[in-house]
């Protein structure tokens, strides 16, 4: 995380605040597919009267777009997935992961892609297999599952990159 990433925790009370239904993990799932006004639009609604953001969701995802940008752009690290802290719950990361993949899923059919029949072979394969993540079961406990988690977490997040 950097200086100018907002925290999960931060994120998810401003959002829930601002009455999104998106959690942390699923707004930045969005992310990478989408416009910045379209994602922003897709993560919190516009206030009926018009009025400010007195949560701060805008604010905190546009700080978090930010950082993901330059992250993608940058030539170490990288893109890291906006998951729970490694210290939470295996339960809820895994959650958060399940809800990352679904939203990145759902940005890509937003951004306009209707039928994979465009995408390379390889392309084809990552898609299925952000699926299947999408559709564990995240009832996890352990040490096997935990080492798991971080192995399915960096496949998604290294296959993020190579989109």
């Amino acid at each position: 995380m950097t200086d100018h990433e907002p925290t999960y925790e931060a994120l998810e009370s401003a959002l829930r605040q601002a009455e999104s239904e998106m959690s942390p993990a699923e707004s930045h799932g969005v992310d990478p597919a989408v416009s910045d006004d379209r994602w922003i639009g897709e993560v919190v609604s516009e206030s009926p009267e018009g009025g400010t953001d007195p949560a701060g969701a805008r604010e905190l995802l546009a700080r978090l777009r930010g950082a993901s940008a330059a992250a993608l752009a940058g030539e170490e690290v990288g893109l890291q997935l906006f998951l729970p802290a490694d210290d939470a719950a295996l339960m809820l990361r895994t959650e958060a992961l399940i809800h990352w993949c679904n939203a990145f899923l759902y940005g890509l059919g937003v951004a306009g892609l209707r039928d994979d029949a465009s995408l390379s072979p390889q392309a084809r394969e990552v898609l299925e297999e952000l699926t299947e993540v999408s559709q564990l079961d995240p009832e996890a406990e352990g040490e096997e599952d935990e080492r798991a988690f971080f192995d399915v977490s960096e496949f998604v997040r290294v296959s993020v990159m190579l989109r």
